[in-house]
């Protein structure tokens, strides 16, 4: 079965008192949100190691700044869809063609 990656770049503004907590999801692995959806970071794009362990193909890159690491590589197929990371960033606009993408995959 082909896997879908999903890939984000995430910022956080945490106090002290909360750093140890933000830390987790630096380090976290990918993680399968639905059977077919795998939810990863940067570090996890750009390792084709952990891509193919996850059975990823296909890329949906909802990042401005992550670069498509391995779009040379004809084992991946990748989507961009270019995303500001600020708090103000109306997502809902996007979901229309993040979805359009998953289901064509």
């Amino acid at each position: 079965s082909l896997s879908l990656s999903l890939s984000l770049s995430l910022s956080l503004s945490v106090s002290s008192g909360q750093r140890d907590q933000a830390l987790d999801w630096k380090t976290a692995p990918p993680v399968f949100i639905l059977s077919f959806l795998v939810l990863g970071s940067q570090k996890d794009a750009h390792c084709k190691q952990v891509l193919q362990e996850f059975g990823v193909k296909y890329i949906l890159n909802v990042t401005t700044k992550c670069p498509n690491y391995h779009e040379e590589d004809k084992e991946f197929e990748y989507k961009r869809i270019a995303v500001t990371d600020t708090g103000t960033q109306k997502l809902s606009q996007h979901f229309r063609e993040a979805f359009e993408y998953c289901v064509s995959v």
